[in-house]
């Protein structure tokens, strides 16, 4: 069965289908039922075609544009063709035309506007001879001229079509819409790849849908079961190919789902590659796709079970989910040669040897065993799907999820963290409500069956507490960073962050002041050690706690020695209700300082002496860009209100002078 459409839309993709389909609209409809018992001529489904080919050479020489509707059946390339030796069948396959629409799931004459994919199956099938499950053994004798007889085995499927489909020379003018294209079977093999001319295709690939120099759409397809020798079983795309795939699957195919050859660089939308030895997907010089809510499940290969990039490939993945699938390297994906593709809101897991091998620019991803290479956003957790073994890819939630069975939304008794944690400057698309302002990551993040959030939009608020201490916090949680000066005891901190053990900024009675039973104290080696308990954190590190998230950032140095680089103390990210607020700690302007990226509230000392001073601070807003830059560490031992206010007037964002025990909230800088 094909699977069902999402109901998200689909804005580039979706726009230029609706361009063509629209266009058909006015032009002629041709029939094909291969039930059909009147005068046979395509005019009606009463007087349908009986075979496709009929109907495709009807098309070619009748005025664009054409729309040619199919019924329910099975449907063969050499339906309806007598001119041609049946030893040449295996050549024959079914041609795209540009203006010419092509589209399955119809009932027929017992109900001429009833369409629908799954119930009405229309098969294009590449099994001339109808016997591709024939269980029998098949052997066959081999007479030689010069050497000994020899026994082969000879499948059911050695006298399938080469191509069952093929799409060469098309625009996206040319449409093929809700088909099941199966048993193409091309054995050739091509010994001379390197050598052969230009204008010569391939062999042994494409055996579903063949396509050179060509750029059709194909929306809600469904290749199964077809095999090759060299490749791209199901769909082989070559020299500038450049299709739309719109909810299609690649499901069994024998030696691999699709394969992208020479600059050809098909985009693809919500589709699915399961099952298919040879690998999901395969990309070879400077054939870069992209890919956008796909799922890669269960494939197999020698390198790179779901995909597999060679020779300057690299494709742009974006809430794309790789679950399951196995190679000897790079389970879930294998770059070489200058291919290095880009993933945004993505999970590897359960990639067996391993998720990825090779380079790939990675950001806002769920990676089991991490990313060793620098990215922004990555988490090491189990994503926490639905049911991998049997294809559900949702992710549970307890504000609720969408399962596909029951078609409704049902609340489970965990919730995944892959929730509301992609990229926060991706949009949140089709995403239901609640869904925290934030993408999810996987492949239904941003459609209309993205798991739900656990609370609405959070609310954080911000006090600045005077020199450099600051609060941070919501209905929930509580963050303290280097509490100090403080008039009274609230004892209400979730945790307690301090960046260094200089006494104004490390206070051990003041930390008790906002310390209760439960709360955690985050700070470097050298502070929890004075402290006597607490978690360690070093630069670059994250701490995932209940609700939020620490990471610690480099806080040196560069001209003066009050705070050496080699005593790896730290500023704060916490990371809070889907924002994220830096707070700098005792620092200078730092190359570490300058790679920040997605800050929303930045704290930076601006009181020089020990620090930064205004000016340099505000050259500091031109790398991190965060929508809100507060000067602090200003108005106790060194600086005053007139370099707070020069810092306000130089730096390249928004500014804002807070007085101590001042608060702020969310609501206020997104105005």
């Amino acid at each position: 069965m094909i699977k069902k459409a999402s109901s998200t839309t689909f804005l580039v993709t979706s726009i230029s289908l609706l361009v063509t389909l629209c266009s058909v609209a006015v032009g002629k409809t041709i029939y094909v039922d291969d039930d059909a018992a009147g005068a046979n001529d395509g005019s009606s489904w009463e007087n349908a075609y009986n075979y496709l080919q009929n109907a495709l050479a009807d098309a070619n020489s009748t005025e664009k544009p054409v729309e040619i509707r199919v019924a329910q059946g099975i449907y063969k390339p050499n339906g309806g063709i007598v001119a041609i030796p049946e030893f040449d069948w295996r050549t024959l396959t079914f041609q795209l035309i540009n203006s010419v629409t092509l589209t399955g799931g119809y009932a027929g004459a017992a109900d001429p506007n009833a369409r629908d994919i799954e119930l009405y199956e229309t098969i294009l099938s590449g099994d001339l001879l109808n016997n591709d499950d024939d269980p029998n053994d098949h052997w066959k004798y081999i007479q030689y001229p010069d050497r000994p007889p020899k026994v082969i085995y000879d499948p059911p499927w050695a006298e399938n079509v080469f191509h069952v489909v093929t799409a060469s020379g098309t625009d996206n003018s040319a449409v093929i819409d809700g088909f099941i294209v199966t048993s193409g079977y091309d054995d050739r093999v091509d010994f001379n790849f390197d050598l052969r001319p230009p204008e010569t295709i391939s062999i042994g690939s494409g055996a579903g849908l063949y396509n050179r120099q060509g750029s059709p759409i194909v929306n809600k397809c469904y290749f199964r079961d077809n095999r090759t020798n060299a490749g791209g079983s199901g769909m082989y795309n070559e020299d500038n190919s450049s299709p739309i795939l719109i909810d299609c699957i690649f499901y069994d195919n024998l030696n691999g789902g699709m394969s992208n050859w020479n600059n050809s660089s098909p985009i693809l939308t919500n589709c699915t590659f399961s099952g298919n030895s040879g690998g999901g997907m395969t990309n070879w010089n400077n054939s870069n796709p992209t890919l956008t809510y796909c799922t890669f499940s269960g494939n197999s290969k020698f390198d790179g079970g779901g995909m597999t990039n060679y020779y300057n490939s690299s494709p742009t993945l974006t809430n794309c989910t790789f679950n399951g699938n196995s190679a000897n390297d790079g389970g879930g994906m294998y770059n070489r040669t200058n291919s290095s593709p880009i993933l945004t809101n993505c999970i590897l897991w359960s990639n067996t040897p391993d998720q990825m091998d090779g380079s790939a620019d990675v950001s806002y991803c769920d990676i089991e065993g991490g990313w060793p290479e620098d990215g922004i956003g990555i988490i090491d957790v189990d994503p926490l799907f639905v049911d991998p073994n049997n294809g559900d890819y949702h992710l549970k939630s307890q504000a609720g999820r969408y399962d596909p069975n029951s078609e409704s939304w049902i609340m489970d008794d965990v919730t995944s963290p892959c929730i509301d944690s992609g990229d926060p400057n991706s949009p949140v698309g089709d995403e239901p409500e609640p869904n925290g302002g934030r993408i999810n990551m996987g492949a239904y993040g941003g459609t209309a069956e993205a798991s739900m959030s656990l609370t609405e939009i959070i609310t954080i608020y911000i006090q600045w507490l005077g020199h450099a201490s600051v609060k941070v916090w919501t209905e929930d949680v509580v963050v303290y960073v280097d509490p100090w000066l403080l008039s009274d005891s609230p004892h209400d901190a979730t945790a307690v962050l301090v960046t260094h053990s200089h006494a104004d900024h490390y206070s051990p009675t003041h930390i008790a002041m906002v310390s209760g039973p439960e709360t955690e104290f985050i700070a470097p080696p050298d502070v929890v050690q004075q402290y006597g308990s607490g978690q360690t954190i070093a630069p670059e590190q994250t701490i995932q706690l209940d609700g939020f998230s620490v990471t610690g950032v480099a806080a040196y140095n560069t001209n003066k020695p009050n705070h050496p680089k080699s005593n790896n103390w730290v500023g704060f990210i916490i990371e809070l209700g889907g924002k994220r607020i830096y707070v700098a700690g005792d620092t200078d302007l730092t190359d570490e300082m300058k790679a920040l990226e997605d800050i929303d509230v930045a704290f930076l000392p601006a009181g020089g002496g020990y620090t930064m001073n205004a000016t340099e601070a505000a050259e500091a807003t031109q790398y991190i860009q965060p929508q809100l830059a507060i000067p602090y560490h200003w108005g106790v031992f060194v600086g005053n209100l007139n370099d707070a206010q020069a810092f306000a007037e130089q730096a390249a964002c928004p500014a804002k002078i807070m007085s101590p025990g001042e608060i702020i909230s969310s609501d206020d800088w997104l105005e």
